[in-house]
């Protein structure tokens, strides 16, 4: 299981760079372990970082065609059931009450994963 990303693209990288450094990733695992199967977890959106959702997406959807291509990759799409209606950050799953963020550490109350994993999540 891997997820990562969104510390990258706040310092900075590029959803390019955040993708290409997934790939390097896998190609280095499966140089050693060749019949290791890995998960990409989508890189949650986030109230806090707002202002990179585009580039969220964009690394996203990079990395979900990368796991498409390759059958020993899977990709988890948490990013959708935590996004509202309008595009943007469930806000009662952010509250001071449930989750905090506060740098270097996020912490999520059990409101935060119950209430959104009710559903099943189709790997894809």
């Amino acid at each position: 299981m891997f997820y990562a990303g969104d510390n990258d693209l706040a310092l900075g990288k590029t959803p390019e760079k955040v993708s290409a450094d997934f790939q390097r990733f896998v190609a280095l695992v499966h140089e050693e372990h060749p019949q290791t199967r890995s998960l990409f977890v989508s890189i949650k959106p986030s109230i806090k970082r707002r202002e990179l959702i585009e580039e969220i997406r964009d690394t996203n959807s990079r990395i979900r065609e990368f796991c498409d291509s390759r059958p020993e990759l899977d990709y988890l799409d948490v990013h959708a059931p935590m996004q509202g209606e309008d595009g943007h950050p469930r806000k009662e799953l952010f509250s001071r009450t449930v989750c905090t963020s506060a740098p270097p550490v996020t912490t999520c109350g059990p409101r935060c994963s119950v209430r959104i994993w009710e559903q099943p999540t189709p790997l894809l």
